[in-house]
């Protein structure tokens, strides 16, 4: 199968893609700039597919954005993250300007060349900026790698200071949202850096591989479909955290009122107690405030509220202190030769050792191990 036709089936994904992103209510900030950000990878397989002569003969401009847009992807993927893991923060104009600085540079300087200049003075402006030859394109992709790989860092950096906050109280979305954003960083940087490296050595001519565009196509298609396939499983989280809540009201940000009078909330509190003791949800590993609040019929930020007025915790702390009596019950009947403590915390809800230990500690004052030996006596 010729592989443009694949290329632009990748194309016609990353538009669809997009298009139910933006149709998306969760987190629909996030998902705005997630969608910008497949929409910018399409953007590059479409020109490609239109043959790059052809474009800078015929569509100059799409070649202009062709080579700039890349310093849009660090940034967006930036503001993608910001927004997922933190619903309330709120984008000013002057950080939006910033953050897009490195692309309205690109774009100035690259359109010297692009501007009708009779004598030549706008050209020789350009070369003054960007070196002539195979340095310039040194220079130009290796900024494009150094802007995405610098706003991977300041991911990384943003999620490492949630890191110690979710690992108390987020177990499974946690997971799977830190597993993603790093697939995620990880892929960009790398794709951004092999397209650099290609597209140097193509307008250099220093590649023995007749059409190094088909491994540029190859590449973001299979990239394309990578994130459409996430998307149609589910993998892509879009958590609200709003559900965590006194992560955000421990930073001053606090919950509209719940609207509960006394008697209806001491009514939900006996309803959760009665719910967690007869069904025991709390043994699933994924959990959420939102199938609770569905079992219940009952809104989910009347829980929220309920939990942090009422018994001063979240509803994954409150989860995760079920979790632990239930493995403590375990322990006191523990047979070292039919079961692992670390099954035990498994089938109660726990799909990480180290979480389940830290949380186990923390609760009890001992390690599962010591808690062992302390009923044993």
């Amino acid at each position: 199968m010729d592989i443009k036709f694949l290329s632009l089936l990748g194309v016609i994904q990353g538009v669809l893609i997009t298009a139910v992103l933006l149709t998306r209510k969760t987190n629909s900030r996030a998902n705005l700039f997630l969608a910008l950000f497949i929409f910018v990878l399409s953007f590059e397989v479409l020109v490609i597919s239109m043959g790059l002569k052809t474009v800078v003969n015929n569509y100059r401009i799409f070649n202009l954005l062709f080579h700039v847009t890349p310093f849009l992807l660090g940034p967006i993927l930036y503001l993608y993250v910001k927004f997922l893991v933190d619903t309330n923060y709120k984008l000013k104009f002057r950080i939006g300007v910033f953050h897009s600085l490195p692309f309205i540079i690109a774009f100035l300087i690259s359109l010297l060349t692009y501007v009708k200049d009779t004598n030549g003075i706008l050209a020789e402006l350009y070369y003054l900026l960007i070196p002539r030859g195979f340095l310039g394109h040194l220079v130009y992709d290796g900024l494009k790698i150094l802007s995405i790989t610098l706003y991977g860092i300041q991911i990384f950096k943003l999620t490492g200071k949630f890191r110690d906050t979710f690992k108390m109280k987020l177990s499974n979305i946690q997971r799977l949202q830190k597993k993603w954003i790093n697939q995620l960083v990880i892929l960009s940087i790398l794709l951004v850096a092999i397209i650099s490296v290609l597209m140097n050595l193509n307008e250099n001519g220093l590649t023995a591989y007749e059409s190094p565009t088909d491994l540029l196509f190859i590449m973001i298609s299979i990239f394309i479909y990578w994130l459409t396939y996430k998307a149609i499983t589910r993998s892509i989280p879009f958590p609200n955290l709003e559900d965590h809540g006194d992560y955000f009201q421990n930073n001053g940000i606090k919950y509209a009122k719940s609207g509960l009078k006394e008697e209806e909330a001491q009514e939900l509190i006996r309803r959760i107690e009665n719910y967690m003791k007869s069904e025991k949800p709390y043994l699933s590993s994924t959990i959420t405030l939102e199938i609770i609040s569905k079992e219940l019929k009952v809104y989910k930020h009347h829980i929220s509220q309920l939990l942090n007025d009422k018994m001063n915790t979240n509803f994954y702390a409150y989860i995760n202190r079920l979790r632990i009596i239930q493995v403590e019950e375990r322990l006191i009947h523990f047979d070292s030769k039919k079961e692992t403590i670390e099954g035990i915390a498994f089938e109660c809800g726990f799909n990480s050792k180290s979480t389940f230990n830290t949380l186990f500690k923390k609760v009890t004052g001992f390690t599962p191990t010591n808690y062992i030996h302390k009923k044993s006596r």
